[in-house]
This record gives C-alpha cells, structure tokens and sequence, in this order.
C-alpha cells in the first residue's frame, strides 16, 4: 500500500529552523542562540516525524537532520574556542611567570633532574614529570596547648614553593612527601594550633592541581627529634621521583 501524501508544515519548519542554526553554528557567541534554535528544530522534527508515521516523512527527516548535524557543529565550535582561549591564557601564564625567573639564576644553578640524589635547603628539584620542588626554609616549633605533640619532639615546620614546568596539568598533595627521621618515615599531616584554637598556617599543603608554567607555596608540618638527621623524601608510588631534601 503506498504511503499518504506527508503533513508538510512541521517538516518544513524544523527544515527552515535547522537551516539558520546550521548556519549560525559557525559563529562565536551566536552560536549558542544556534544550539537553541537547533534543539527546537530537532524537537519539531520529531513530531513530524510522530504525526507522519503512516505517511512519508522526507522533510520530517531533513529538519532532524539539519538540526542535529548544526547541534553537533555548535558543541564542536564551542569545544574548538575554548581550547583557543585556555591556550591563550597558558601563554600569559607563561610570561608572567617567566619574569622572575631571570632573578633567580642562581637557584636554577642548583637544581637537577637526576634521581636518587640528595638536596639541601634552597635547592631546586626538577622532577621527571615536570614538577619543581624546592625547600625554601625549615622551623623546629614546640607544641602549645592545644596540638598534639609527641613527647620528646618538635614540629618540623617545611615551606616549600612548587612551580609547574612541564606542558600538562599536575596534581600534588601533602602525601607526596614524607618526613625522615634518621630513616624512620612519617607523613608530614601535622597541624600547629595557635591559643585560640586557630590554625597557626594558613597555607598548609593539601591536594590540588596545578597548571603548566604556575607555582604556588605551601606548608608541611611533622614531628621529630630535632637533634636527629632530618630529611624530606619523595614519596613517588611509581619510583618516578625519587630524591631526598636535607633539613638540617
């Protein structure tokens, strides 16, 4: 039996509509009207389609079509520019951090990417995955009355600055590194409290991301003998970084 002649008006709206959201798709900031213009026509689409189940259904197809195909293109554009600007904020990113750098030559001078090998305060460790950590100073603090402290030690307290130099995005957290204590390690999760109660640094490390050609500081506290040889360790599961910072 041959097919009903089609019910043409939602065809041709979805038609007409999925055509100018095709055509907009390819402009910035319009497009996002074009995502919207696209979704309706996708939307009349399929109810003409619905209405002409028992007839035949050309432009009830071409107006789906039309507008997914322009809905595709949107989400691509879209993905497309926003790749540009992250780009475009990687390279400020970059100039901006490369400035002092220039004043900080004799830092780089000591720093190396080999593994294995034993640092001192000041130096800078270039990690194979990208990231740079280097000790910028160590305290030895007594407890006071509200932190807990084992008997006989100190707080070690280690500011550290990291700084990105790889081209991807990386993760830290405190748990990157640990406190070794004549070979005794221990995480460095200690928190010093002030007499109100009150974190005494405001900048302790936890976890984060950080991106390429940023830095950022933070702060590790853990407790040992002070008199003992201190160091900070990598704590690199995949054996990736392996290096050793001495604190005193």
């Amino acid at each position: 039996m041959e097919k009903q002649p089609e019910k043409k008006v939602l065809g041709i709206i979805s038609i007409i509509i999925g055509v100018i959201a095709l055509i907009l798709s390819w402009v910035p900031i319009i497009n996002n009207f074009a995502a919207v213009l696209a979704v309706i026509g996708l939307i009349l689409g399929v109810i003409a389609l619905l209405v002409n189940r028992k007839h035949k259904k050309l432009l009830a197809w071409l107006g789906t079509i039309f507008s997914i195909i322009a809905f595709a293109i949107v989400m691509g554009t879209q993905s497309m520019y926003s790749n540009a600007i992250d780009d475009a904020a990687g390279k400020n990113d970059t100039q901006t951090t490369n400035k002092p750098q220039s004043s900080s030559a004799s830092s780089k001078a000591n720093s190396s990417s080999e593994a294995n090998k034993t640092f001192n305060v000041g130096d800078t460790v270039s990690q194979k995955n990208g990231m740079d950590v280097k000790v910028d100073s160590v305290e030895f603090k007594d407890g006071g009355e509200y932190d807990d402290l084992d008997a006989g030690k100190q707080f070690v307290v280690v500011h550290l600055t990291l700084v990105n130099n790889g081209n991807k995005t990386l993760d830290y957290n405190e748990f990157d590194y640990r406190l070794d204590d004549n070979g005794k390690q221990t995480d460095m999760d200690s928190i010093m409290m002030d007499d109100n109660g009150d974190n005494v640094y405001a900048d302790m490390l936890e976890s984060g991301s950080l991106r390429p050609n940023s830095s950022m500081s933070g702060t590790l506290i853990g407790q040992a003998v002070s008199s003992d040889k201190l160091q900070l360790v990598s704590n690199a599961y995949d054996n990736s970084n392996n290096w050793t910072i001495n604190l005193n």
